[in-house]
């Protein structure tokens, strides 16, 4: 089987314990971050065409969005991954377990974090997310915010397998959500006490994403697709998350774990995270709209 990796991967230097990195497979990976800048809420809740939730000439993925494949999908092959309770499971212990890690100081060369979200699913971010999706494009979308995130960040990732078959679902989304957390190798505690750019041709974005104290909420999106002329396999994976990283902010606080949970507990399950704290950090990000 031929195989092709188009991005370069550095493999980890430390473990990280119960989630233990998976092996990727011989197939081909891309990812890329969007970088600086309680109940789910119900899809498309928001007036996508409003110009107040983007950033002027920014265009929004759900404005006018027809819920249709784009012109880069294969017409006859494109299908929408549905995201059914158990890849939403799947995709929640993928994150909040390397959360875990990250805030119970089990990371060489990583703080402890005082007060770290348990996440949890969000179906509108998960919409907007299939939007990108079903577009084909390995491309960040301009803006996805919504009324209740108006700072919202995004995580893209394709997995490519040479020849018409069907790639597994659950082992590309969790070999590209790992991929995305792998990148703390090429970080370190200065960056995440002041999130900036690490130097050129190393990026961090994703891990940072996925590691920051602001983030309550995801949603993910995902297509499958054969491109003909190519004679490759597809996974198209696009995550949003409730809020996005900021240079000169830090990635998270550091300090003795479950420290500022506050009146919440400590995560039986995600040892290091807080439980239940998502909704009084969405208020504290966004006061307007959890006033609404």
């Amino acid at each position: 089987m031929k195989t092709r990796t188009e991005t370069s991967f550095t493999a980890p230097r430390h473990g990280l314990g119960w989630c233990a990195l998976v092996a990727l497979s011989a197939v081909a990976l891309v990812i890329a971050p969007i970088g600086v800048c309680s109940a789910a809420a119900s899809p498309d809740a928001s007036d996508y065409c409003d110009p107040a939730l983007c950033k002027p000439n920014h265009a929004h993925i759900g404005c006018n969005a027809t819920g249709q494949f784009g012109e880069l999908c294969p017409a006859q092959t494109t299908q929408l991954v549905p995201m059914e309770q158990p890849l939403k499971d799947l995709i929640l212990k993928l994150h909040n377990g390397l959360r875990s890690e990250l805030a119970g100081g089990k990371m060489d060369g990583f703080a402890a974090a005082e007060r770290m979200a348990v996440l949890e699913w969000d179906d509108e971010l998960a919409s907007l997310a299939e939007h990108n999706a079903r577009t084909c494009q390995y491309l960040h979308d301009e803006c996805r915010s919504t009324e209740r995130y108006r700072n919202a960040g995004q995580n893209i990732g394709r997995k490519s397998q040479a020849g018409n078959v069907t790639i597994d679902l659950e082992r590309a989304i969790t070999d590209l959500t790992n991929k995305w957390w792998q990148e703390y190798v090429e970080s370190n505690q200065t960056v995440m006490d002041d999130y900036r750019a690490v130097g050129e041709g190393v990026d961090v974005g994703h891990f940072a994403q996925m590691a920051s104290d602001r983030v309550t909420k995801v949603g993910c999106g995902a297509t499958s697709y054969y491109h003909e002329a190519r004679k490759r396999s597809y996974v198209y994976y696009v995550c949003n998350y409730s809020h996005s990283n900021e240079h000169g902010q830090p990635v998270y606080r550091k300090g003795t774990q479950c420290a500022q949970c506050a009146e919440t507990k400590c995560s039986p399950t995600f040892p290091g995270l807080c439980e239940g704290i998502g909704d009084a950090i969405d208020k504290e990000l966004y006061p307007a709209a959890s006033a609404s």
